[in-house]
């Protein structure tokens, strides 16, 4: 059984799990081409995205851009909102911990793949660990709420530097993949036309580029007339990406404006 297969059947036994029992589920951290052929998968198998299997679900990573995220399947009596803005309990999957030396003044340089390693090191598999944001001398790691306890008591050092691993909000991480926001108006917010202002293609060959199955979205299917949700991340063989935030209005002419965030 392949990473997809093992991934979707994963997924369609939680949500059968979480529409029985009436309780939050959801499965480990999926990487950006994982969420795509899932998405891909769910829709050739005529699910929805906001409704796989029949229960509402959202890939989540603890902030807007983050690219490695955890599918949850939703119960009755909550939304998506209320996951996000949860705090801590049982209403919040995932935590954030600031990952820092304990002597600054003398710590040497530390890496993503120094942080990753002192995770998998620890024998915390790689589907548990979500984004690791890096700054100069500390770095935030997003990962399974069930996991931050045993981290916080064992995580003592990063490559040759002693360190101390301290629970911090979700949001408060200061470093972000530095992107900037466009807006730009569109016939209509389908996903060729989207793609045409992001790459600045002719809506023809923004068409030709779906239909060479080039474009990959994490939730919605890709086809040129699909409508992208906000928070969708999209790609572009050989062109790069962005985050689709949704619509803002309407220009003079009365065509709807579509905002996204691009890497710099």
């Amino acid at each position: 059984m392949d990473e997809l297969d093992s991934f979707y059947a994963h997924a369609k036994d939680l949500a059968g799990a979480c529409s029985r029992g009436d309780y939050l589920t959801c499965t480990s951290f999926a990487g950006f081409s994982l969420q795509c052929a899932f998405s891909a998968r769910l829709a050739r198998e005529g699910h929805s995205m906001s409704h796989p299997f029949g229960v509402e679900g959202f890939f989540y990573g603890g902030y807007p851009e983050a690219e490695r995220k955890i599918l949850i399947f939703l119960p009755s009596y909550l939304s998506q909102e209320d996951v996000i803005q949860a705090k801590e309990g049982d209403l919040q999957p995932l935590s954030c911990l600031r990952i820092a030396p304990k002597s600054e003044k003398f710590a040497a340089k530390m890496g993503h793949r120094d942080y990753l390693g002192a995770l998998l090191g620890l024998g915390i598999e790689r589907e548990r660990i979500g984004d690791i944001l890096v700054g100069e001398n500390d770095a935030y790691v997003y990962i399974r709420k069930e996991n931050e306890g045993f981290l916080v008591s064992s995580l003592k050092e990063v490559g040759r530097n002693k360190v101390s691993a301290v629970p911090a909000d979700l949001l408060s991480c200061p470093y972000r993949p530095e992107m900037e926001e466009r807006s730009f108006s569109v016939p209509s917010p389908r996903l060729d036309a989207i793609l045409s202002g992001a790459f600045r293609l002719s809506r023809e060959q923004a068409k030709q580029e779906i239909e060479s199955g080039n474009v990959f979205c994490t939730s919605s299917p890709s086809r040129a007339d699909a409508h992208p949700k906000p928070g969708e991340h999209i790609s572009l063989r050989g062109k790069g990406k962005f985050l689709y935030l949704g619509e803002a209005g309407a220009s003079k002419k009365g065509k709807p404006i579509v905002k996204i965030k691009i890497p710099k």
